[in-house]
């Protein structure tokens, strides 16, 4: 029906283009005639599929016939103006309008009343997959059980082909996030209410066994209900299930209070944000850093669980499942604060989703261990214990995707001005030696993650001290030498961050190195200019804090300098290498933010103009030849604080 209505615009757009194009000679006559005889070949494909969903569907049949009589009425007359397109007159060229015009209405029409019917479809098949939900819930005993669960197996896959082709129409991002969240409950919970169901049969007196049991149906009912809500757009009347994923997920809010008392709260929230947005990234940085070894944990914590539960330590396990109820508060934070800085709906469905998931499935791992901690003989019981561990691994696995995810898309702006044309053998001042395309090993990533992390916190507070600047109203780019050189150092420690990570493009150590000696130059460049800035600073405490701050930064150039241009042999000493490199270059960033701190409030506080002081011959361009100061000629204002050589090419003999 889709493909075909796509086919009918497409022929009057043809149509239309052509009527005004090729009206001109004979052959562009022939051409409309033709367009115009595919305009109503199309249509006619095209209202025979209505009409038979329309013989299929009485409480559409009488709208359906009458739209695609309207269709077939306004073909005929596009084929008929084509056909007299030899009277080359206005008349006709509006004419094929109107009937262009009426073919879309009366097509749109169509698909309205198509839409209603498979809307239709999809609430069937969900109530059928409810009432067997219901069955499955009060059966008795295992004959009458394996019979429902038969019959519930068939209704969902119907289910689930019906909502993965509505899912794909969705045109809405949140919709289609929400739809594919609920789908992912209902395939995912299957095996759960498979096993659960089977243990509370087999040991109908353990609670936690029911518990288990009622947990899978409440949640699968609220997936369905999800399901519902979505396929109606919002507008239905929300039963208890809705209201209760309305208000978990749908961001909906309302205030008692008068318009004024609005706008001033909203201009709160709107000056909070700014400030708060940052705050939060580099939280969630923080946090996200360290959320493989928590996982790492969790899942072996699982394991132990499992093992005192078969073994039926009854003390233990309860020690075990508070730690692992502990971790599960944790996770459920760091979910929180990914909400939050999610940049995109869909995003934010996933990770709300995940975050209810993991609230409502994570403690059925303690609640299905105790079941088999008391009846440890029990296979039925075990194979539940394993379903449950299985859905805590798959919600661990969404948790560390999503939040990959949005850190990666919230990186995205940042990403784009990370330094990013490194040279190659022979060429800027490096060595011509073949590089050989080494890279960190994961437990080498590890040991190194603390430093990089702090220096990407570092990089997140430059990035917030120059945006002060461009929030006071300069001209950030073309004008303000110090943030432009700010700016670069932090697009480049945050590259170097990222090489940490194993990502980003630095790819070996001698990328690292050598984007270690860009660095120290533009550190070098930034120095100079901040010491012209000086000069117009009033004698004070500010002044004597910028120029304590200002000072350290040749020591710091230095020893990075230095630190790069120690030749290294063996896998060993060159991780050593990288660890001092990551430490020197979080050193001069951190001193380096203070110096920019420091800039901006002499400048807001004197008033004081900051144009005009790039050093002499420092350009534009990060590269220099092997042996040339920041100046190339080791003038300009302040002098130079170091000059880099070349990256030795031994340091990727690893």
């Amino acid at each position: 029906m889709y493909e075909e209505s796509m086919s009918v615009k497409k022929e009057i757009s043809a149509s239309v283009w052509q009527r005004e194009r090729l009206l001109c000679s004979d052959r562009g006559l022939r051409a409309v005639a033709r367009v115009g005889q595919a305009v109503n070949l199309a249509v006619e494909r095209f209202v025979t599929i209505g009409e038979t969903i329309a013989d299929d569907n009485p409480e559409i049949k009488q709208g359906m016939y009458e739209a695609c009589k309207e269709a077939r009425v306004a073909g005929s007359a596009i084929e008929k103006l084509c056909e007299c397109a030899v009277d080359d007159n206005i008349d006709d060229r509006r004419a094929v309008v109107r009937a262009a015009r009426s073919l879309l209405v009366s097509v749109t029409r169509v698909l309205l009343l198509a839409d209603i019917v498979v809307v239709k479809q999809l609430l069937l098949a969900k109530d059928k997959v409810a009432r067997s939900l219901g069955r499955l819930e009060s059966v008795s005993n295992f004959t009458e059980f394996v019979k429902a669960f038969s019959q519930f197996g068939a209704e969902m896959v119907e289910l689930a082909h019906l909502t993965g082709d509505r899912q794909n129409d969705l045109k809405n991002e949140r919709r289609r996030a929400q739809m594919a969240a609920a789908r992912q409950v209902l395939e995912r919970s299957t095996m759960m209410l498979l096993t659960s169901s089977k243990a509370c049969l087999r040991h109908p007196d353990c609670a936690s066994a029911k518990e288990n049991r009622d947990t899978v149906f409440c949640q699968m009912r609220r997936a369905m209900d999800l399901i519902h809500y979505v396929v109606k757009d919002g507008v239905v009347e929300c039963s208890e299930s809705e209201s209760y994923w309305n208000s978990q997920t749908f961001d909906g809010s309302g205030f008692g209070s008068s318009r004024s008392e609005i706008e001033d709260a909203l201009q709160c929230v709107l000056r909070a944000a700014k400030d708060l947005k940052k705050e939060l990234y580099a939280t969630a940085l923080e946090q996200s850093g360290e959320f493989g070894l928590v996982i790492k944990a969790v899942q072996e914590l699982v394991s132990s669980i499992k093992i005192l539960a078969s073994s039926n330590e009854i003390d233990r396990l309860q020690e075990h499942s508070d730690r692992f109820r502990e971790y599960i508060e944790h996770i459920l934070e760091v979910c929180k604060l990914l909400r939050h800085i999610a940049r995109s709906e869909s995003l934010q469905v996933s990770v709300k989703f995940t975050e209810i998931n993991l609230r409502i499935y994570g403690p059925q791992v303690v609640t299905a261990a105790h079941t088999l901690a008391r009846h440890p003989t029990s296979k039925i019981a075990k194979e539940n214990l394993e379903v449950f561990a299985d859905m805590w691994e798959w919600l661990t696995t969404d948790v560390t995707t999503v939040a990959k995810d949005i850190l990666d898309f919230s990186q995205r702006r940042l990403e784009k001005q990370v330094y990013m044309s490194l040279p190659r053998p022979g060429k800027h001042g490096t060595t011509s030696k073949p590089l050989k395309p080494v890279s960190l090993d994961s437990e080498e990533q590890a040991k190194i993650a603390k430093a990089g992390l702090e220096m990407k916190l570092i990089t997140s507070e430059m990035d917030a001290e120059t945006e002060k600047w461009q929030g006071s109203g300069t001209d950030l780019e073309e004008n303000n030498d110090i943030v432009k050189r700010a700016k670069n150092m932090s697009s480049m420690a945050f590259s170097m961050y990222q090489f940490t990570r194993g990502e980003g493009v630095l790819k070996t150590t001698q990328d690292l190195f050598t984007q270690a000696e860009y660095f120290a130059e533009e550190a070098n460049r930034l120095y100079k200019v901040v010491r012209q800035f000086s000069y117009q600073v009033p004698g004070g405490h500010h002044k004597k804090d910028l120029l304590e701050n200002l000072d350290r930064v040749p020591t710091y150039v230095q020893q990075l300098q230095f630190t790069v241009k120690n030749p290294t042999v063996g896998k060993s000493a060159t991780f050593v290498k990288v660890d001092n490199v990551i430490q020197e270059t979080k050193n001069l960033m951190n001193v380096i933010s203070k110096v920019v701190t420091t800039c901006f409030v002499c400048a807001t506080k004197y008033n004081l103009d900051f144009r005009g002081l790039s050093a002499r011959g420092t350009g534009n361009s990060l590269y220099r030849r092997e042996g040339a100061g920041a100046d190339g000629d080791g003038s300009g204002a302040g002098g130079d604080v170091g000059k880099p050589g070349s990256a030795p090419g031994s340091d990727t003999s690893v």
